[in-house]
């Protein structure tokens, strides 16, 4: 039942197709039962042609695109997604230099999100193959304000809503930001210790070079704290912000949170 309820989102910018393609491939080897839609911004011909061919071949397995002709950062991109499928239950947000592997474990995480005070769960990463095994993998979900992508986050219809509330504009990250939405509407945002996931992190391409190439937009006053960089790294002076630490929370998040706390 939890998977029939469920859609995964996986997003890319366009510009690295090896890492796209191993996400998909690891998704149909070891999660075929789940529906993926693919959010695909800026994407080049060729790697338009070989997803469209991958989706033909694969036909039984539910694959879905929605398309953006320009980049328009991970809210944005996510955020339509959930406008074309405004009545899926579950949702698991990935992004295209991510793999999952035998450890990976969303059901439980889904099973969580289902509960009426639970907001965003992130699940448990590591870099790279040889660090899966060094990694414990403890049945454990454990609270925090602000949450990550990490090895995909995992959120339900309830929060979903909550976000398509948002002002909808190229903000940096999704992530942080959700969360905080989460959090100051009195749920409870959670880390699951025990589904492990490939995330190569800093990999070229991907949010990098949105920021690089677009102007993106500071998130909406409330929710986190944002703190400037102390050296520019990117060009529009709106890019050039730490994401926020796991309690960087914003005051009027922390007082809407005691007022809203569930249960």
């Amino acid at each position: 039942m939890i998977v029939e309820q469920t859609r995964i989102i996986v997003a890319t910018t366009g510009d690295r197709p090896t890492l796209l393609f191993a996400c998909l491939n690891s998704l149909y080897k070891l999660m075929p039962e789940y529906k993926v839609v693919v959010v695909a911004q800026e994407t080049p011909d060729i790697v338009k042609k070989n997803l469209l061919t991958l989706q033909k071949i694969r036909k039984e397995w539910g694959l879905e695109f929605v398309w953006h002709d320009k980049k328009s950062g991970p809210h944005s991109a996510k955020v339509s997604v959930l406008e074309k499928y405004p009545d899926t239950e579950l949702w698991v947000s990935m992004d295209d230099d991510m793999e999952v592997i035998k450890e990976t474990n969303y059901k439980t995480a889904l099973e969580k999100a289902l509960e009426s005070k639970v907001g965003i769960i992130s699940c448990n990463w590591v870099r790279t193959e040889s660090l899966i095994a060094k990694r414990d993998n403890k049945d454990k979900f454990v609270s925090q304000k602000l949450i990550y992508t990490g090895g995909g986050f995992v959120f339900s219809k309830k929060i979903a809503k909550l976000v398509l509330q948002l002002p909808n504009r190229p903000y940096s990250f999704d992530d942080c930001l959700w969360a905080g939405v989460a959090y100051s509407e009195g749920y409870t945002n959670y880390r699951y210790l025990g589904s492990l996931c490939i995330h190569r992190v800093c990999s070229k391409g991907g949010r990098q070079s949105f920021l690089m190439k677009s102007e993106s937009a500071l998130p909406p006053d409330g929710y986190v704290i944002m703190t400037p960089c102390k050296k520019q790294m990117y060009p529009y002076k709106t890019a050039n912000y730490y994401m926020p630490k796991p309690n960087e929370v914003h005051p009027d998040a922390e007082a809407n949170h005691i007022r809203n706390k569930k249960g």
